[in-house]
């Protein structure tokens, strides 16, 4: 079970050749900001075991659609989790 909160702008759109890039720290296409914000949300809601799709149709805006688990019972999920920690050699 999932919990859904979607988000709808009226504005351009994203680009098709733009969509696999949205989430990338840094990335944007404006001429102010920093390119954070997606990064920082598509973090918090994958360290929550969650995920976000997104649609676009240019140039009649976007929707994001953020899905968390329902249960919290996992928690946070950590960077190191399920990983091999890294070794010297």
């Amino acid at each position: 079970d999932v919990v859904e909160i979607a988000f709808q702008d009226t504005g351009e759109g994203i680009a098709a050749e733009n969509l696999d890039k949205i989430f990338l720290p840094f990335f944007t296409t404006k001429k102010q900001g920093s390119g954070l914000g997606l990064a920082a949300v598509h973090r918090i809601v994958d360290l929550h075991g969650g995920w976000i799709k997104v649609e676009s149709h240019p140039p009649h805006g976007a929707r994001f659609v953020v899905c968390l688990p329902r249960s919290g019972d996992g928690g946070v999920r950590l960077w190191h989790e399920g990983r091999t920690p890294w070794k010297r050699s």
